[in-house]
């Protein structure tokens, strides 16, 4: 597909390969504009993120060396969802392998967290969904050593997310 076919003598194609980000970024090469400095998407939490995220997990008694990974199963699109039976045996396994789950989302996914839940074996998870701000969800997502995730907006903030709280020292 071209960007803005209608508008040129030549259509653009969009170079799919590349983060969406540094694709329109190459539209802008192709169109001629050489100065476009760019140290990548950056997302650093606040102070009061990193405390909300920190307060969340003391709360639910995590400790500095747990290892943690995250699930977001949520997704705007249902043909983009993942069934929740899967995240279950993933964090099924995970858990096997010595991983505390985490699960976030939005308030409004969380009938879909417990569907998750319902299938899990593990009993050694923890429940965000609903529970933290957008800069708390950031700061918190620092802490996990993985994401699995459907297409939705935290696979993207994980994929620019340039903090990361370090736990271990």
């Amino acid at each position: 597909p071209a960007l803005f076919k209608y508008f040129f003598d030549k259509p653009i194609a969009l170079d799919r390969g590349l983060h969406a980000a540094d694709m329109y970024l190459d539209v802008l090469t192709k169109l001629g504009v050489e100065d476009l400095p760019n140290d990548g998407l950056k997302i650093v939490p606040t102070e009061a993120a990193l405390r909300e995220a920190e307060e969340f997990y003391l709360q639910n008694n995590v400790a500095r060396d747990d290892k943690l990974i995250g699930f977001n199963i949520g997704s705007a699109s249902a043909t983009k969802r993942w069934l929740p039976e899967r995240f279950a045996k993933v964090a099924d396994h995970v858990a096997n392998q010595g991983y505390r789950p985490v699960f976030f989302g939005s308030v409004g996914e969380m009938a879909m967290v417990e569907e998750t839940l319902d299938s899990l074996e593990t009993k050694s998870y923890i429940v965000a969904t609903g529970k933290l701000s957008v800069g708390g969800l950031v700061a918190a997502m620092g802490w996990i050593d993985f994401l699995v995730t459907n297409d939705s907006g935290p696979i993207h903030l994980s994929l620019i997310l340039i903090y990361r709280f370090r736990r271990r020292g």
